[in-house]
């Protein structure tokens, strides 16, 4: 009896220290796992961290240059359009556009039209006004121009063919007295001096004496 207690008690102590190893094991794997899994969930936080103050640059540029697209597609000039054309008005234009597209923009020209007095190819310039005259008014010498520089090749405003923006270039001439200048030379032919100008109502001797020395007449 006794031997067989003591073989009983013999497996209860070999079967305790193997649930004991068991267990060991058991807890040694599981802190191996688990230090992998942390490891890994750490290394993850990292990368997102990096993503997150690294932008991509690729895409700061592009946007970039999206704006600035943006930016110089709503850019315009501004024509002025009168004369002998269907539509006279203001009209918006692409920069660098050319005075034959404008023209068409007004809806063309009337068939009265001189069209040989303006230069079509030349390209627009912003607040300029595009005056066509008839072809009565080129034989009567009445011949605006498109432009200011060519009003003024000689530093001096020729009366008998300024617009009305070249002729607001003098002193004491503004926007209302211009038109009254245009107005009179159309009603009664070409100024044949440069003193003829003083017969326009409004022009006498005072501001004649400002004038006289930039002014002409073909």
């Amino acid at each position: 009896m006794n031997k067989l207690q003591n073989w009983i008690f013999f497996i209860f102590i070999v079967g305790m220290l193997l649930v004991a190893g068991g267990c060991t094991k058991k807890d040694e794997v599981f802190v191996v796992e688990t230090g992998e899994t942390e490891e890994h969930t750490d290394s993850i936080k990292e990368d997102l961290e990096n993503t997150k103050e690294k932008p991509d640059a690729t895409s700061e540029v592009d946007t970039s240059e999206t704006i600035e697209e943006s930016s110089t597609q709503s850019e315009f000039i501004y024509v002025y359009v009168s004369g002998a054309v269907v539509y006279p008005g203001v009209y918006q234009m692409e920069p660098k556009a050319r005075i034959f597209e404008a023209i068409k923009i007004a809806g063309g020209l009337r068939s009265d039209a001189y069209e040989m007095a303006l230069n079509q190819a030349e390209i627009l310039q912003d607040g300029q006004q595009i005056m066509i005259p008839t072809k009565e008014e080129w034989e009567a010498g009445l011949v605006p121009s498109g432009t200011e520089s060519a009003q003024k090749e000689d530093g001096l405003v020729d009366i008998n063919t300024a617009d009305a923006v070249t002729l607001c270039t003098l002193p004491g001439v503004g926007e209302t007295r211009a038109e009254t200048i245009i107005s009179y030379r159309t009603e009664n032919g070409a100024f044949s001096t440069i003193e003829d100008i003083q017969n326009v109502p409004g022009i006498k001797s005072g501001l004649f004496g400002k004038i006289k020395d930039k002014i002409k007449v073909r």
